[in-house]
């Protein structure tokens, strides 16, 4: 539903379904990712890499997390 939500344009909706989704199961790294991306998208920095980092909390070795990351902190410099 999220994702259908952002191919609309439906930003700040996308966002409230991925964040009920990871109130309901909060160890989804999928759903944090993606909210990650989304709030790049909005240039929500901050909230970019509080998401980026629950990713990297639950999987440290997952690569495209750690060049999101990477990514991240360049770009809010």
């Amino acid at each position: 539903m999220s994702n259908t939500y952002l191919f609309k344009g439906e930003t700040d909706r996308a966002i409230e379904c991925w964040e009920k989704a990871v109130e309901i199961k909060p160890d989804k790294i999928e759903t944090w990712f993606n909210l990650a991306l989304t709030y790049r998208k909005l240039k929500n920095y901050d909230l970019a890499i509080q998401c980026c980092q629950k990713v990297l909390d639950f999987r440290p070795d997952f690569s495209e997390g750690k060049r999101l990351m990477n990514t991240l902190k360049r770009e809010s410099e």
